[in-house]
């Protein structure tokens, strides 16, 4: 993926847990990106069931690590992957009203 211009560099949260936050709202390039590898990852490799197989998703959290500097793990991608599938078929329905 070639280097987004603009890049806010920002270190990942931590939660109680000791878990990585990502601020994904705050950082709307890092969304953007994300969303493009998702695309890219798809159109390359397809799908492992209903979402991006293993290989995928550790070269997306790479990719965002390389270029924001921002610790991800699978479930942190998955969970993103799967809000934004839910919040896209909810605006899909509105807009079909």
């Amino acid at each position: 993926m070639s280097s987004t211009q603009g890049v806010e560099r920002s270190e990942s949260k931590v939660s109680e847990s000791g878990k990585p936050r990502i601020d994904w709202v705050g950082n709307p390039s890092l969304n953007q990106f994300y969303i493009e590898l998702c695309l890219q990852e798809l159109n390359q490799r397809g799908r492992g069931g209903s979402s991006l197989t293993s290989n995928s998703w550790n070269k997306i959290s790479k990719e965002i690590k390389d270029e924001f500097g921002v610790t991800t793990t699978q479930k942190n991608l998955k969970n993103r992957w799967d809000y934004l599938k839910k919040s896209y078929t909810a605006w899909t329905k509105l807009m079909n009203r």
